[in-house]
């Protein structure tokens, strides 16, 4: 496919819209850090959630749409069939003494959700629930953006 056809593709305008978030943010100091986020990705399983950020600034988390679900993501199969491998996620190192404003964005788009509550409990973590399945609006990929404030 040459460029001229490929640059009228939704994932051409999709990299227009990661582009935009990212410049709202130092995006040039940020690094990988998978330790923020349990469960996270690995070399045997690249369906799960990666993390990057700024510490003590930002993190984005990227949820890709399957790593939810207890899936062949080779398979395509009936949302009726879908079975949840994770009943909880864990966002790790976080200060109790800090606050978080924390909301989606969907990369499709660029549009950000509503803000939702981070409660830091005594391990430093913000436990999110199955919850976090229906708050999102679609098991499509997600971002979720914590800022320090």
């Amino acid at each position: 496919m040459k460029w001229k056809e490929a640059y009228k593709l939704p994932g051409s305008a999709q990299i227009g819209i990661g582009k935009k978030i990212l410049e709202k943010y130092d995006w040039y100091k940020f690094k990988a850090h998978h330790e923020w986020v349990e469960p996270h990705y690995n070399e045997t399983d690249w369906t799960l959630p990666y993390a990057a950020g700024i510490p003590k600034k930002v993190r984005i988390i990227y949820f890709p749409s399957i790593c939810f679900l207890n899936i062949d993501p080779n398979l395509s199969v009936d949302p009726v069939d879908y079975v949840y491998r994770y009943k909880t996620i864990k966002i790790l190192d976080l200060s109790r003494n800090s606050s978080y404003k924390a909301f989606y964005i969907n990369p499709r788009t660029g549009k950000k959700l509503k803000e939702m509550e981070v409660n830091v409990n005594k391990n430093n973590e913000w436990v999110i629930s199955s919850s976090l399945l229906s708050s999102n609006p679609s098991l499509e990929d997600w971002l979720l953006v914590l800022e320090d404030t």
